[in-house]
């Protein structure tokens, strides 16, 4: 089974790629992805033949891949603010994750939760992240700033970006993904994970944006690797994002 699990990336990638030009045909490909790779998920629980199929475990998790695009594709509302949208989604995806977590039964060591990495090299990459950020900032203006200038404003704006954004999504790449990628493909798992997660940013249209993304993905992903711990990660994927919204218009 293990061109089925490539099949279900490579569908997802595909409908990233299709996003700019036709957004429909991104939904249909990720319902699709979505309902196939769990009702298969949920067949191989039941059947003999998939018993100790390291691949079935792995279905979950990419599941969350098409569930991520499908929440920003039908949950933005014309008299919500975009920074909204983050908000609204945040809830039903952070359970996702709970529950893809349950499902391919990773526990927070397998995550590479249970450890902080603070030693020199994760710091640096961290600080890596604000250039980084402005970059992609001034690549990709976004729209998600506050409308107001009020400090709680600010606060507000960054605390739905991380919840809303950088956790989700290093949760399922590299929390869930890589992990069970490494077990399949070993140390290429984070080049995979970086393709996919380089993929969600093609509707940006900005083929240099795409490649800051995909080396960033990387990045990201040796480093837990390496660390054996999200959180750097996670911290540096929150500076990034911060930079690119608070700082690079200031920068312009």
């Amino acid at each position: 089974m293990n061109a089925a699990w490539m099949a279900y990336l490579g569908a997802t990638i595909l409908g990233e790629i299709v996003l700019p030009l036709a957004p429909a045909a991104t939904s249909l490909i990720d319902s699709a992805v979505l309902v196939v790779a769990l009702t298969h998920f949920g067949w191989a629980q039941r059947s003999p033949i998939a018993v100790g199929d390291p691949t079935i475990r792995l279905l979950p998790a990419l599941a969350l891949l098409p569930l991520m695009r499908l929440l920003s594709l039908t949950l933005p509302v014309p008299d919500i603010a975009p920074i909204g949208w983050l908000a609204l989604m945040a809830a039903p995806l952070l359970l996702a994750v709970v529950a893809g977590a349950r499902l391919t039964h990773l526990d927070v060591t397998e995550m590479a939760l249970a450890r902080v990495s603070r030693d020199g090299v994760s710091i640096l990459m961290v600080a890596g992240s604000v250039p980084a950020g402005i970059a992609l900032g001034w690549l990709a203006p976004s729209q998600l700033g506050p409308r107001s200038e009020s400090p709680m404003a600010f606060a507000a704006t960054a605390a739905i970006l991380v919840a809303g954004a950088v956790i989700p999504e290093e949760l399922v790449f590299r929390g869930l993904l890589q992990p069970l990628l490494v077990d399949l493909i070993g140390r290429a798992a984070p080049v995979v994970v970086a393709v996919a997660f380089a993929a969600t940013y093609v509707g940006a249209r900005s083929p240099l944006v795409v490649l800051l993304m995909g080396g960033i993905g990387l990045l990201y992903g040796w480093e837990v690797m390496r660390s054996g711990s999200l959180w750097p990660a996670i911290v540096g994927h929150a500076v990034l994002l911060l930079s690119g919204v608070f700082l690079a218009p200031q920068l312009a």
